[in-house]
This record gives structure tokens, C-alpha cells and sequence, in this order.
């Protein structure tokens, strides 16, 4: 998915946040939702069986595509763990040596859209990072009223008279918000530049239509707009992919009726979605790569010990999870996205038939920036501790929608794996298990200091995609 990389200059938007006070809040509040194994699911049914047929997986590609922090099996070490019998170095064994899951390792970073960052534009904002939400493993939920209900989305206006500043952005033009300290925290990625990207959108946008209405027929989505009422607004949404919660003992995948599966599937299987997701997940690489590395780094041993579990988009995608917000109205309530890991990147395009100038903004709450988000274009931003929502469209007639499609990943899937692939509660049930959860939760100035070190500044952009990708990006 490397070629659909914007070829565009990137500008950057100075918010003046200190990431260290922001990460360190997010990780360090609390182990609790871990302690009593609190699910990433909220409240969809995760399966262990296969919840599509799979397509027919790819060649694996080479181990030394990516210099990911794995281990490689010695010299000596097959014939070795031969000869035990014991089954948990069979287990290490088989981790070791069978092939890569299909996850995207063929994706490069096009030197050409490298070497076209030039201008700089520096725009001021204000974080008080004392309001952030935080977890140690994933974000803390906010509630978004004293009473736990949900408020009404916030328009144009109402966040004009609160002082927040509108961003004005054509959708194409890559632009980075960067701390204070120089560090990409978030990017709107924009859309490729590729002759034939409206026709893409335009066909994603239909099939998603077309998913909502045949929802609505099938019975699979209510018929009362209403009563689609969820904690992030009142519109039609479907969670697809890997997940860990639900009364699960391991992480599953999401399951759903046949009608609404069906739905999924449909989507998943579409070429132009699959360009999208792949977008998304190249614009991961690309801006944040040593983000990226991590994903890869807890994702491949998850998927080689359990091989049950499906992802969306194979050898597409590094996100393990997507949600279709079908609308028609997908106006998000302000909103954090807790169960995702608190340094890792939501990947966010938007779709539908409205003008961006007067709806359907992006809202960072803690930054008090309000951005145009028009359909097609692609934003990615930490949505685990950044509050955000989005403006109601405002539309010149009856037929105005909009929709999105999202990919994340759950922070629970990297903490089954940092425990020796078994719950919290497991880990402390065993003898010694207190101590190593200790060790492995970890002091928090450690923890922050490490999670910081993935968010690349302008500085070091080139030499951390050089250290992942094997290959220089230099200008």
C-alpha cells in the first residue's frame, strides 16, 4: 500500500502539549479494569470459531522484511527442542518457526513523499493535562455528564462561544500536530494522491449505504433512528475483527448474527475498502513507525499462539480491529476510546454528502481545535486519550449523511501478551504471579519514558523509518 502515500507537502501544527505529563497521566491512573479483567469488547459477544471463511493466505513473506525486536531460533535450537518433550517448548518452537501471520510487511514508505516535507505552519493550542483520561494498559473512560448520559453533539457555533479555534484544511494537504518537544502526536494523513481516489471513495460510500439500508431491511439495525442510541452518539455501527473480553478467557473475534455478519463481510471483501484500510494503516507507518514496530512486535506473537483469530484486512492492514459507522447522521458525542492503547493511533475516513466548511469537523476537546474533516480524507489521532467528537452536518437538503470507517486496537490484546498469553487474573493466581504482573506493569517514569520514545519528532522521522523499514528516507 506503499504508492498510496500522499506525494504532499506537510505541514505542522504546534499545540504546544508536553506528550511526557500527557502519557504519564494516560498510564498511570490505574491497573484496575486489568485487575478484574474488564473486557475491550463493550458488550459485543466474542467468539472463538472463525467468523468468516478465510481467504487463501498469502505467501509468507521474509522474517528479515521488517528489523522487528523478534526472536530468531539459534543454531542447534530445532534439534534441541526435538529431543524434549516437554510441551511448553514445543509451543516456543512452533512460535518460532512457523510463518509470519499475513500482516502488511510489504509495506514501504515511497521516498518520494519523503522528500516533499518542506513548509512549516506552527499553530498555538492549549492542553490541560490534568483532565486527560488515563489507564496503564488503555485509556480511562470519561463520563460525559455527571449523571452518566450522554450530551448532544456539540455544533459549530456552541464551540465557537467556548473560544475553540477552527482549523480550516482541505482534506489533501498532510498536515502533523507536534508537542512541544517536536514529537508527531497526531496527522491528518489526507488521501493519496492517485488519479482514481474519488472513485474509491464514491464506491466505499455506496457499499456502505447500501450495508445501512440492507441492515434496516434485514431487521439487523433498529428502525427508530433512536434507538441506534450508543455511548458515542445515536447512528448505526458495526465492530469487526479481534477483541478480548465478553466473559472470553483469550482474545476472540468479534461475533455478530448471520444477518449483520453477512453485512461485514460484504464490506470487508470490497476492493475499495480494502484500499482505504490499507491507506490507513500505510499512514501508521509512515508518520509513526516505531508505533508501528510495536503493533507488529505483540500482534505477530498473538496471532502465531492463537490461529483462530481473524483479521480484517489481511496482509492489508496492522490494525487487528475496524468499526463502520454506517450514520446516516455519525456525529460522535465527546468521547474517549478507552479500551484502545493509550499510545497507539486511531485511524479515521470519512465519508458521505455534506459541506465540511459547516458540519462534520473533527473536535479535539483538549486541544480547544475544531478541524474540517471532508469526505475521503484520513485523520489519525491517540483517541484513548485525547477527548474528541464530532460537529452535526449541516446540510442544503434532506439528503445530506455522513459516515466513517475506523481502525484501532485494543489494549488488551498487548497486555494478554505481555502476560504470558493469560488474564490478569491468571497471572496472579499463579505462585509468584503478583511479582511478575509487578514487573511486568512496570514502574510508570519507565513506562512513560518507553512509551514516549515510539512518537518520532521531525527530527528523528527519517532515521526511526530507516531503523523499522530497512531502507533510508532521507531528503
Amino acid at each position: 500500500m506503499a504508492d498510496d502515500l500522499p506525494e504532499l507537502i506537510m505541514e505542522e501544527l504546534n499545540v504546544d502539549v508536553d506528550v511526557h505529563p500527557l502519557l504519564q497521566d494516560a498510564l498511570g491512573t490505574s491497573a484496575h479494569n486489568f485487575d478484574i479483567d474488564a473486557g475491550d469488547n463493550e458488550g459485543h459477544p466474542i467468539t472463538n470459531q472463525p467468523t468468516r471463511s478465510p481467504a487463501p493466505p498469502p505467501p509468507a513473506p521474509p522474517r528479515s522484511s521488517l528489523r522487528l525486536t523478534m526472536s530468531i531460533t539459534k543454531p542447534g535450537a530445532i534439534e534441541k527442542l526435538r529431543r524434549k518433550a516437554k510441551s511448553r517448548l514445543r509451543r516456543d518452537w512452533r512460535r518460532q518457526n512457523t510463518p509470519l501471520p499475513a500482516l502488511p510487511l510489504k509495506y514501504r514508505p515511497r521516498s518520494s513523499a519523503v522528500k516533499r516535507h518542506a513548509r512549516l505552519c506552527f499553530i498555538k493550542g492549549v492542553l490541560d493535562v490534568s483532565k486527560l483520561p488515563a489507564g496503564i494498559w488503555v485509556g480511562k473512560r470519561r463520563r460525559t455528564t455527571e449523571d452518566g448520559k450522554p450530551k448532544r453533539p456539540w455544533t459549530l457555533p456552541d464551540l465557537k462561544t467556548e473560544g475553540f479555534r477552527t482549523e480550516k484544511w482541505n482534506g489533501q494537504d498532510p498536515r502533523v500536530l507536534l508537542d512541544s518537544e517536536g514529537r508527531l502526536i497526531a496527522v491528518l494523513a489526507g488521501r493519496p494522491a492517485d488519479l482514481d481516489w474519488d472513485n474509491v471513495v464514491a464506491n466505499v460510500d455506496a457499499a456502505m449505504v447500501h450495508a445501512r439500508l440492507t441492515g434496516k431491511r434485514d431487521e439487523v439495525f433498529p428502525k427508530r433512528p433512536e434507538d441506534n442510541e450508543h455511548r458515542r452518539g445515536i447512528f448505526s455501527a458495526i465492530p469487526s475483527g479481534v477483541s478480548f473480553g465478553g466473559g472470553q478467557t483469550r482474545p476472540g473475534n468479534l461475533s455478530h448474527p448471520p444477518k449483520k455478519q453477512a453485512i461485514i463481510n460484504e464490506l470487508l471483501s470490497n476492493e475499495d475498502v480494502q484500499r482505504v484500510a490499507g491507506f490507513q494503516s500505510s499512514c501508521l507507518g509512515f508518520y509513526f513507525p516505531k508505533v508501528y514496530e510495536d503493533y507488529a512486535c505483540n500482534l505477530y506473537p498473538l496471532y502465531e499462539a492463537h490461529p483462530h483469530l481473524q483479521t480484517n484486512f489481511p496482509d492489508i492492514s496492522i490494525y487487528p480491529a475496524c468499526t463502520f459507522n454506517l450514520g446516516p447522521l455519525t456525529a460522535t458525542l465527546e468521547h474517549t476510546d478507552a479500551a484502545n492503547v493509550p499510545y497507539g493511533l486511531c485511524a479515521i475516513t470519512a465519508f458521505g454528502d455534506f459541506d465540511p466548511e459547516k458540519g462534520g469537523h473533527l473536535i479535539l476537546f483538549d486541544l480547544k481545535l475544531v478541524i474540517e474533516f471532508p469526505p475521503g480524507s484520513t485523520i489519525l489521532i491517540p483517541s484513548s486519550i485525547l477527548r474528541h467528537g464530532n460537529t452535526p452536518i449541516v446540510g442544503e437538503g434532506a439528503g445530506s449523511y455522513r459516515m466513517s470507517l475506523t481502525q484501532y486496537c485494543a489494549g488488551g490484546l498487548f497486555r494478554w501478551v505481555s502476560y504470558g498469553f493469560k488474564t490478569a487474573k491468571t497471572l496472579l493466581s499463579e505462585p509468584g504471579g503478583e511479582e511478575r504482573k509487578r514487573a511486568i506493569d512496570g514502574n510508570l517514569s519507565d513506562r512513560t519514558a518507553a512509551a514516549l520514545e515510539l512518537f518520532s519528532t521531525v527530527e528523528t522521522l527519517a532515521d526511526d523509518r530507516e531503523a523499522v523499514f530497512g531502507k533510508s528516507f532521507r531528503n
